[in-house]
């Protein structure tokens, strides 16, 4: 179980309709160490290959289900590109 998982996007920021870049997640394990974990949505270039949004939210969901308190960056800005 996570105690406390923070979220947090990377946007363009032009626009709160515009493309997730990434979504990222961070959390405390047994030992206490910080993991920090994150997918790429949109950015599409020689390194990086974007997810479907299928498999971003099931991603998302896998930690979320896991956490007792779920906090996150700028969520006023973040939680309508996360429902779209």
């Amino acid at each position: 179980m996570i105690d406390l998982l923070a979220i947090d996007t990377e946007t363009t920021g032009l626009d709160w309709y515009v493309d997730i870049l990434c979504i990222s997640v961070s959390y405390r394990n047994e030992e206490g160490k910080i993991v920090n974990c994150s997918i790429n949505t949109g950015m599409n270039d020689m390194f990086n290959q974007p997810v479907t949004a299928t498999e971003a939210y099931t991603w998302l969901q896998g930690y979320i289900r896991q956490a007792r308190l779920v906090v996150g960056h700028n969520l006023s800005f973040d939680l309508p590109l996360l429902h779209r």
